[in-house]
């Protein structure tokens, strides 16, 4: 036989000032995790990539790269290199879709 316990949940009340302070923390803890998240998300730096390395992660060859640039994948030359945008790679992806 097992026994049956009924929870009752517990309520805490705390005096406005200290409800104040906990929600100023958890808005401040709140802000430092979107923010940390935005950073991890966006990356100026990883946004180009250079053509071995397109080619690399998404393990094409130069038939397919030129057939991405024939439907319009752009590049951009940034110093020496020319890379291309991984939004724009994205898209043409989604463009040749099945």
């Amino acid at each position: 036989m097992s026994a049956t316990t009924n929870v009752l949940p517990l309520q805490v009340y705390l005096p406005e000032e200290q409800q104040k302070a906990l929600y100023s923390s958890f808005l401040a803890i709140n802000r430092k995790a979107m923010l940390q998240a935005k950073s991890e998300i966006y990356n100026p730096a990883e946004r180009y990539v250079i053509q071995k390395d397109l080619m690399e992660n998404f393990n094409i060859g130069d038939k397919q790269l030129q057939e991405w640039r024939r439907l319009g994948l752009k590049r951009i030359k940034i110093g020496k290199t020319y890379r291309y945008d991984i939004e724009d790679v994205y898209k043409i992806i989604e463009l040749t879709k099945e």
